[in-house]
Order: C-alpha cells, then structure tokens, then sequence
C-alpha cells in the first residue's frame, strides 16, 4: 500500500487492472440488462433467442428463487436449483463476445497451453464434454485450487454435478432453449457456434482473479 502510494498514477486501481469482473455473478433484485444489444451475438445467436432466453426464462428462475426465499419453508433443493440457474445464465451473458473469434491471451493463454496443450484440444475437450452431458445443462470452464489446473466442469441441470471449489471462468448453456430457434435439433451447430463467441478476455480477467484467493 505504501509502495502504491509512492508511484501514485504509474499503477492502475484494481477495477482498472481487472474491470468489475466478479469472480461468481451475485444473484440480483431483478435481471439485470444484457451487456450488449439482443442482435450483438449474430448470425451465432439470433436476436430472437436471446429476448426469449434473457427476457422469458432467466426472469421466470429467478421469480422462482424470490418466492422460495420469501417462504417460512423454503425447499432447499428448489433453492439451489433456480439460483444456480440465475448465476450460471449472468455467468454465460459474460462468457459471450460482441467481436467472434477472440483468443486467450496473456496468463489464462499459458496456463491453457500447461493443461491441455493447446487451445485446439481444449475445444475438443469442451466438444467431448458438452456432448456426453446427458440431458439439459451447462459446461463450465474452471480454475481449481485443489487441483491447481483448468478444468472442464459437466452440470447436468442447474446443480448435478461440479468440483468443490473450482472458480467458473466460462459457462455454455447447454439446454436446448440456447439454440433450438436457431438451430433446431443441431446441437453441434450452436456448440461450433458460441465457441466462436466465447470472451476469452473477461475469462482472462477472471482467472487472474482466482488465481490471487
């Protein structure tokens, strides 16, 4: 503190550094607006879905949380059900690009060459995982502690499944109300397609974050 004092202006101010990047997404009063506009994610996503995922579905979760909540005798697998289902859809909102085809760079970048070897076996490792979900979920990227590695995190539902402690880097909504509109039964299309869109830089952030706990 002392030694920042001393330089003043030569060191940026954390959120400057690392931008209001949280590492788990805090469960809101209301849905908050999309960091971009509907049609930012197409042709990937169309504008179509997103109104229909952010404006419809997300809302109901949450809807569904606040009155559990608000009971003397609230169900406590309801609860984590519909929060999970909040936290990990503002998750996968920040885990989506405005510009396709960003790559990782920088220390996120290095440590996914150390676990993986590449960036191209980690996508065939996503694609592998996000295929062998059985039934509706999410495919996390994430940094774990207790293994101190990247790791690629099934959740069938909104909360079967996971690592103790793994910090969620990227998240991809894998029920079928993320591109059944666009892309019918295709599934391997929208997965092709958000890999495209995915924001290496936010999860960049992110990681560095965790890596300081």
């Amino acid at each position: 503190e002392v030694l920042r004092q001393k330089l003043g202006s030569w060191l940026p101010s954390e959120e400057e550094a690392f931008g209001s990047v949280d590492l788990v997404p805090l469960v809101p009063d209301e849905v908050p607006a999309l960091p971009f506009v509907l049609s930012a994610m197409e042709p990937q996503i169309s504008a179509e879905t997103m109104r229909q995922h952010h404006g419809v579905l997300e809302p109901r979760y949450l809807a569904a949380l606040q009155s559990e909540l608000a009971s003397t005798t609230p169900s406590w697998s309801s609860v984590m059900h519909n929060a999970n289902a909040v936290i990990l859809h503002e998750l996968y909102w920040q885990s989506l690009d405005t510009e396709p085809d960003s790559k990782p760079e920088g220390a996120l970048s290095h440590q996914i060459a150390r676990d993986f070897g590449s960036l191209d076996t980690l996508r065939g490792q996503f694609m592998e995982t996000a295929n062998g979900l059985r039934g509706c979920g999410w495919v996390l990227l994430a940094w774990s502690p207790a293994l101190r590695r990247l790791v690629l995190v099934p959740v069938e539902q909104h909360s079967q499944g996971g690592l103790w402690g793994a910090v969620p880097l990227l998240a991809v909504d894998l029920w079928e109300h993320a591109w059944f509109l666009d892309r019918g039964g295709h599934k391997q299309a929208y997965l092709d397609a958000v890999w495209d869109r995915l924001n290496w830089g936010r999860a960049g952030s992110r990681y560095v974050m965790a890596g300081r706990q």
